[in-house]
């Protein structure tokens, strides 16, 4: 049975990069790994690659940005850290009010949504959840790349969405994009960001499109 965080896909703060704090599975805060301590035959191909995107119009700052967010994703030592890890070191990058995580498989299913909402909502979004343009592109193209509901329809459309009326609204989601994680099939694996005020740019749009392909999950212990 699928089983959604609540945001499609979908931390608090809109100020600065509000993101969740980075902890072992034991609730002990973890410090980050740079990413000169990954090993160099993971780490060269990944710098030259990121490194490229100055030559393709990314300044220094977003570079080194992606440069630390990787190492951070090479340094989850588990399942378990993943899940939780990732989402700060997205939103460390990409400011949002909330982020959500979510696995699909045929047998089970995990979600996280930071900061959480009203379950009571939870059973409408599930009636409801195929109106989200985000969601009806991926199932028709399996395209995992991050796209904005902007991207597919305007904003008075999805405001008379009944999912916008019965569950976003409520929730303050007014702007959201969301992509896939590499994953072997039949995994899903998506992150949804959702922002009340402001639509995402097109450059954090790319930084999460450059950053996509290197957040590879780590296998279950």
């Amino acid at each position: 049975m699928e089983r959604w965080s609540g945001l499609s896909l979908p931390v608090r703060g809109r100020k600065r990069a509000a993101y969740v704090p980075l902890r072992t599975v034991d609730g002990r805060r973890r410090r980050r790994k740079p990413f000169n301590s990954v090993p160099r035959w993971v780490r060269a191909p990944i710098a030259a690659e990121i490194l490229s995107g100055v030559m393709r119009g990314q300044t220094l700052t977003d570079t080194q940005l992606l440069l630390e967010l990787v190492g951070d994703a090479y340094a989850f030592e588990d399942l378990a850290e993943f899940r939780h890890g990732v989402l700060e070191t997205i939103t460390r990058v990409v400011p949002c009010d909330r982020v959500g995580y979510n696995e699909i498989a045929p047998d089970e299913s995990f979600a996280i949504t930071i900061p959480d909402f009203d379950q009571s909502l939870l059973p409408r979004f599930s009636e409801l959840i195929y109106e989200n343009p985000l969601i009806e592109r991926f199932e028709r193209s399996r395209d995992g790349r991050p796209y904005r509901i902007s991207d597919m329809i305007d904003q008075p459309t999805f405001h008379s969405l009944a999912l916008y009326q019965d569950f976003y609204r409520h929730i303050g989601v007014e702007w959201q994009v969301a992509f896939t994680l590499p994953a072997r099939a039949p995994l899903i694996v998506g992150i949804a960001l959702t922002r009340k005020r402001a639509d995402f740019t097109d450059r954090e749009v790319q930084l999460l499109a450059l950053a996509r392909p290197r957040l590879r999950i780590p296998r279950p212990s």
